[in-house]
Parts: structure tokens; C-alpha cells; sequence
């Protein structure tokens, strides 16, 4: 009998991984801060033509824009603590695994480890 099972997959954090990290941030935030100004923009529009329902949607926009790049900020600072060798969830996958009566039933989730882009360990 095959069965699904699911692993996690981990990423060894190594300077360049952390570069590479830091880098996606920036390019994130930037991102969500013009974002950001583009909304306050319409923000302004909307009041100018005093319409409520569109001023209260691009406010809760606002909102959501402001706390993802406190979220964003946060992470990079979280990153930048982060010493090299952590591993890091990265996500998890399925794989068929086969079982037969008399296996040993293991319990504990695996874990696939990934450094550099390549697979260093399967635990």
C-alpha cells in the first residue's frame, strides 16, 4: 500500500541565502510603499469627489499597506538577528511513502534540508 505523507522543508540560512533574503525584502517593501502612495493618492481623489464608500475601501487598503510594511520591517530585522546555519520553514510537500503490515509505524513528520539550493539532508 502507498500512503501520502508530508514533509517540511527547511533552508539552511548562509550569507548569501541571507543576502538573497534581505534583498527580497527591500524589494517588497518598496514595492508596498509605492503601493502605498499610490492609494493615499486615490485617498484624496475620493475626497475631493466626497464619495464615502470608496474613501472607507481605499482607508482599509491603507491600513492593510501600512501593517504589511511594518510585517516587512519586522522580518528584515528578524533577519538580520538570525545567525548562519538556522534553518529556516520554507514549506512543506507530500511524497508517497510504501507501507506494509510489519513496518514500523514512524510518527514524526520529515524533514527535507536545502543549502545553496541543493538537498543536504533528508532526516
Amino acid at each position: 500500500m502507498r500512503i501520502i505523507q508530508t514533509a517540511v522543508v527547511k533552508k539552511v540560512l548562509t550569507k548569501s541565502e541571507k543576502q538573497s533574503l534581505a534583498q527580497s525584502f527591500k524589494k517588497k517593501y518598496d514595492q508596498a510603499l509605492s503601493e502605498l502612495e499610490q492609494l493615499k493618492f486615490l485617498l484624496k481623489r475620493a475626497e475631493h469627489q466626497k464619495k464615502a464608500e470608496k474613501i472607507l475601501r481605499i482607508r482599509k487598503e491603507i491600513e492593510a499597506k501600512e501593517e504589511q510594511l511594518q510585517q516587512l520591517r519586522f522580518q528584515e530585522e528578524q533577519l538580520t538577528l538570525l545567525p548562519e546555519g538556522t534553518e529556516l520553514k520554507v514549506s512543506e510537500v507530500q511524497y508517497e511513502e510504501d507501507l506494509h503490515v510489519g513496518m514500523e509505524w514512524n510518527e514524526k513528520s520529515r524533514e527535507i534540508i536545502v543549502e545553496n539550493g541543493v538537498v543536504k539532508e533528508i532526516r
